[in-house]
């Protein structure tokens, strides 16, 4: 089972496994995402009461995998969810 940290404006908000998902609330507003992977971070702008769907693709790396975040349109996130569970 794979884990890599998810950061939210540099602050790790979970270690996600493989086939389960996080939930989380922030506020509207400019955020950066992002993984252990280096570089690997994304900017989002979030309005009030927004959903905003991000994957995370495991890479191999020289010692482990280390997960790269992309962003992924509201419908498809929303159908991929259902296939896996709540962390």
């Amino acid at each position: 089972m794979i884990f890599d940290s998810v950061y939210v404006d540099g602050q790790e908000i979970s270690r996600l496994k493989s086939g389960k998902y996080i939930v989380f609330q922030t506020t509207a507003g400019k955020h950066t995402l992002s993984s252990s992977k280096a570089g690997a971070n994304i900017d989002v702008t979030l309005t009030s009461q927004q959903t905003q769907y991000v994957e995370m693709i495991i890479q191999n790396g020289t010692w482990r995998g280390a997960g790269r975040l992309v962003p992924v349109p509201l419908e498809e996130g929303e159908e991929k969810t259902k296939k896996l569970t709540v962390e």
